[in-house]
């Protein structure tokens, strides 16, 4: 039976300087695949879509012409890689030019990949989901840095930036359909619809994107998979995942369990050595307790909030936001460590919030089946697995605070489950009405 690999990629809609990045790491990531690939036969299949904007290297032509790969491939693609599949010219499945699945940071397009190739029905020995682009954590993936809202949100920065963020890399305003993004709610929705009645879930859901190493994607997704690997940091574009030797996890004969694989796919990424990146694996099945403990905190924090907010306060401003993640999002064990050894120096007798600090921080580190370290990980420290909750100092991903805002729908019946979007609100009027911080206006949303 074969191991499967499902590559979502997106490498276009961006600045100039981040798609030849982007664009260029793909085509490496991808010619490593395919080297791998001629040694191991037909035993892995790799299904691919992509959607490429330019590539700033050049080729030949057979008939000698040097050309960018630009003039040959600038659309979004579905195409089974095989061992000797050049990147850089027009593979096996022709453009997806226009209408379902062109433009990749939408759920129709996500829907469409997985309708072709099947991937939620057919059984494979081991089945993993690759996403590779910009995302933010509760605030989805697949988003460009032209930002749909920034005009709404963001006005002033707006126009400041404009030429960033409405523009692409030849000057002209980008499409509308470039300054969107897949929601959480989305993903969970395209996920739903093409679950079968038995569903084989997928052994790793894998992000090659920043900050997705957070409860609320681990809500999402686990109805959907064992497994989910992601970073709590930002993540390097060029030198993210190593496609020569993670893959090699996949292999079931060398490594027999899907924890045991994680294992190996994180190990693999800290040889890389990184300055500030760091990757998680999350057993799913876990998720489900941690929601649960998280209700019992919030139920009792909100119950008494006017008497406990102060010391709430206290404890997250002495755990500090992850960095580079525009101050809203904080390592779960830290946050909840942190509060904790708050409400025992000022309020001993609530023994019952104290008690649900510690039942979040061992379930979230009994999920944890692996996480890597880095340079910098002294500095900040990460634990596996992240939360939102904005700190006001500076503007936050207009990304996370649209999964956030009051009129937004639920995911993965977080809010429902665990009430922490009540916390976030009641926080961030107690950022707003204390002044201690120069909050964001954007936090009247929430």
């Amino acid at each position: 039976m074969k191991t499967l690999i499902g590559m979502y990629i997106k490498s276009a809609g961006d600045e100039a300087k981040i798609i030849h990045w982007f664009d260029n790491a793909g085509v490496k990531g991808l010619n490593q695949l395919c080297s791998l690939l001629r040694g191991w036969s037909d035993s892995v299949e790799v299904l691919v879509k992509w959607q490429r904007q330019y590539a700033m290297h050049r080729i030949q032509l057979a008939d000698g012409r040097v050309v960018d790969a630009f003039d040959l491939w600038a659309s979004t693609r579905e195409f089974t890689l095989s061992p000797h599949f050049n990147t850089g010219i027009a593979g096996p499945v022709g453009d997806i030019v226009a209408g379902r699945g062109a433009e990749m940071n939408t759920p129709d397009s996500l829907e469409a990949f997985l309708t072709t190739y099947n991937l939620m029905a057919q059984t494979y020995q081991r089945k993993c989901l690759f996403f590779w682009a910009h995302a933010d954590g509760p605030g989805g993936v697949f988003w460009s840095v032209t930002r749909k809202y920034a005009p709404k949100l963001f006005p002033e920065r707006a126009r400041k930036k404009a030429d960033v963020l409405h523009k692409d890399y030849s000057g002209e305003p980008l499409r509308q359909e470039a300054r969107n993004w897949i929601e959480l709610q989305e993903l969970e929705a395209a996920l739903a619809k093409q679950a079968p009645a038995k569903l084989q879930q997928f052994d790793f859901f894998c992000f090659n994107a920043c900050q997705d190493a957070t409860l609320e994607l681990a809500a999402v997704l686990s109805p959907y998979g064992e497994v989910l690997i992601a970073s709590q940091s930002s993540t390097p574009i060029v030198s993210g995942w190593a496609f020569d030797e993670w893959p090699k996890a996949l292999d079931a004969t060398l490594f027999s369990t899907n924890e045991i694989a994680a294992e190996k796919i994180v190990d693999v990424y800290a040889a890389l050595k990184h300055d500030h990146g760091v990757l998680s694996a999350i057993r799913l099945s876990d998720v489900s307790n941690i929601l649960n403990a998280l209700r019992q905190f919030a139920d009792l924090l909100l119950s008494d909030w006017l008497t406990l907010r102060n010391y709430f306060d206290e404890g997250a401003q002495n755990c500090p936001p992850i960095p580079y993640s525009y101050s809203d999002k904080r390592d779960i064990v830290k946050l909840f460590d942190s509060v904790k050894a708050t409400l025992e120096t000022h309020m001993p007798e609530r023994y019952a919030l104290i008690a649900a600090c510690d039942e979040i921080i061992r379930l979230t580190i009994e999920a944890t089946i692996a996480h890597s370290t880095c340079k910098k990980t002294q500095i900040y420290g990460y634990n596996g697995l992240s939360i939102y909750l904005p700190d006001g100092s500076q503007s936050m991903s207009i990304y996370a605070l649209s999964a956030y805002a009051k009129t937004s729908p639920d995911f993965g019946k977080f809010k429902a489950q665990t009430r922490w979007n009540e916390v976030v609100e009641k926080y961030s009027d107690y950022l707003r009405g204390s002044q201690k911080v120069a909050c964001d206006p954007a936090m009247k949303l929430l």
